[in-house]
């Protein structure tokens, strides 16, 4: 009687797995319009942008809040 009962329940739970597993159907997100400037247009904006301001430097703090060069 336990492996009759244990067997129905079993098989109850893998077709509400089947069941759930179809209903998660999502469709794929829409595709832009636009896929604008592609990554070498855009690095050479950038590249030329910051040859116009000169030269650029940066500093680096660390957690305790001291500068490093």
């Amino acid at each position: 009687m336990k492996h009759c009962f244990m067997t129905m329940c079993f098989a109850v739970l893998a077709v509400s797995t089947v069941l759930a597993q179809e209903r998660k159907a999502v469709p794929p997100p829409p595709k832009p319009t636009d896929d604008g400037p592609s990554r070498e247009v855009s690095m050479k904006f950038i590249q030329d942008k910051m040859n116009d301001d000169g030269t650029v430097g940066y500093v680096i703090t660390g957690s305790d809040g001291s500068l490093k060069p």
